[in-house]
């Protein structure tokens, strides 16, 4: 069932259908359908666990917009990790990344808005 031979998908179907709780769901189907297994991905396609080949449309619901496996982007995250993973941005703490992309940010919007809150999703307003 899989193309990757480190996969089990029948078990991962199976797993995925008794324990994981998908949002947006149609559970009255789910029981005997399942999930689609998506195992791999390059570019802008992903490929189910079954070796079907898919362009991802909605860019893994917007945050994969630059593409899956970019290098570049691959090395950024690589040193800011040994770097600084994560730090609270809550009352006055900040980050060098987040301070020079805020700046960065406001430079390229019009007028007075050069103020820029990073929030969770892209849904946030």
């Amino acid at each position: 069932m899989s193309t990757n031979p480190t996969l089990d998908s029948k078990t991962l179907w199976r797993q995925d259908r008794d324990h994981y709780i998908h949002p947006w769901t149609d559970f009255a189907t789910f029981k005997e359908e399942g999930s689609m297994i998506m195992s791999k991905s390059e570019g802008i396609y992903v490929f189910d666990s079954e070796g079907n080949k898919y362009i991802d449309g909605i860019g893994g619901l917007w945050c994969v917009n630059i593409g899956y496996g970019n290098k570049e982007m691959a090395e950024a995250i690589k040193a800011q990790l040994h770097e600084l993973p994560y730090y609270l941005n809550f009352g006055a703490h900040t980050t060098p990344p987040a301070a020079t992309l805020a700046a960065k940010l406001a430079t390229l919007t019009p007028g007075a808005l050069n103020k820029i809150f990073f929030g969770t999703g892209g849904s946030m307003s």
